[in-house]
């Protein structure tokens, strides 16, 4: 059973730009504030949160924080270690490369850690690609479900796109998955070749930024388009077109 939470041992879950260009312009002064008060920021990767607080103009902040990676090459000494001085009265601030933490990027078991050793949890409101997709689909957005990247591998790629087929047929919900900007085109062409025909596609990429670009029709009219995505982030939404 976790401990409960103890005044002013927090960490804060934190969103960031999903797009280019001024984050001053996408995060609200709130937001701002808290990173300024960071002691600890858990991190993706380090280099990129480092040019993020330099947009902002919080150099003071890389300067006295310390930064934890949590990624793949990430050491579970370090976070637990970090973990104990958040739970002893210091701030921590946890943040992805792009978006919200812990929805299709690492940091949940962070999280979870915070929780059994009673640090208090606070979310903070931003950006999210795959909801902004949703809203923005003209799909049913009552029931989804949210898949995050798909196998890399061909065929295992091929077998989860006929399941998404035939789960929204059968049962109504929008499924969404995403994929980085240079794989997006290849697994656009998988979905024309698998999914079932006139199963609305809604193709979200680079929301936020400057090339935006948001388009929802049916598989087989995707395919009369013979379009091409470019390169940049996607986000796949797939919906009852009826």
């Amino acid at each position: 059973m976790s401990k409960a939470p103890s005044p002013g041992n927090e960490l804060y879950l934190f969103p960031v730009p999903i797009s280019e260009g001024d984050p001053k312009s996408v995060l609200a002064p709130y937001s701002i504030s808290i990173l300024e008060r960071a002691d600890v920021l858990f991190v993706e990767k380090p280099k990129v949160s480092r040019s993020l607080l330099g947009k902002l103009g919080l150099k003071a902040v890389i300067e006295k924080a310390e930064f934890v990676e949590i990624g793949k090459t990430a050491l579970e000494d370090e976070i637990n270690s970090a973990l104990m001085n958040l739970a002893s009265g210091a701030t921590g601030l946890l943040m992805s490369d792009s978006g919200m933490p812990c929805i299709g990027d690492p940091g949940w078991e962070v999280v979870a850690q915070a929780h059994q050793l009673g640090i208090g949890i606070k979310p903070i409101p931003g950006p999210s690609s795959f909801m902004q997709a949703l809203m923005a689909s003209g799909f049913s957005g009552q029931k989804f479900v949210f898949h995050g990247y798909l196998p890399i591998d061909k065929a295992k790629r091929k077998k989860v796109l006929q399941r998404l087929s035939r789960d929204l047929t059968n049962t109504g919900y929008t499924q969404i998955f995403m994929e980085t900007p240079y794989r997006n085109h290849e697994l656009f062409r998988s979905i024309l070749s698998v999914v079932d025909q006139n199963i609305g596609l809604s193709i979200s990429t680079d929301i936020n930024g400057e090339n935006e670009s948001i388009e929802t029709a049916r598989v087989f009219e995707w395919k009369r388009m013979d379009y091409k995505l470019p390169k940049s982030p996607t986000v796949f939404v797939l919906g009852d077109f009826s």
